[in-house]
C-alpha cells in the first residue's frame, strides 16, 4: 500500500490505513508510518513523530524498525 502510492490522496490514505494498524500493534505498519512521516508524504516532514512510531516498532521485535530509528536519532530527532 505505502510502496505503492503516487498521489498525495495515496499516501494520506496509506497513512491512514498505516495509523489503524500501528494501533493494532503490526510492527511493519508502525515503521512503515514512520517513514511516511520522516519524508513528509502526507505534510511537513515530522522526525519526532517518525521516531516515536518507529519506536513503537522497535518495541515490537521488529529490527529494521530499531535499525531505522539509530537513522531518526542521527538526523536530530527529539525523543
Amino acid at each position: 500500500l505505502y510502496e505503492e502510492a503516487q498521489t498525495s490522496e495515496e499516501f494520506r490514505y496509506a497513512r491512514d490505513v498505516l495509523i489503524l494498524a500501528c494501533s493494532a500493534n503490526k510492527p511493519m505498519a508502525c515503521s512503515n508510518l514512520g517513514h511516511l512521516y520522516a519524508n513528509g508524504r502526507t505534510g511537513k516532514p515530522n522526525l519526532a513523530k517518525a521516531k516515536q512510531v518507529v519506536a513503537q516498532a522497535c518495541r515490537l521485535d521488529f529490527e529494521p524498525a530499531c535499525r531505522y530509528l539509530k537513522q531518526l536519532q542521527t538526523l536530530g530527532a527529539k525523543p
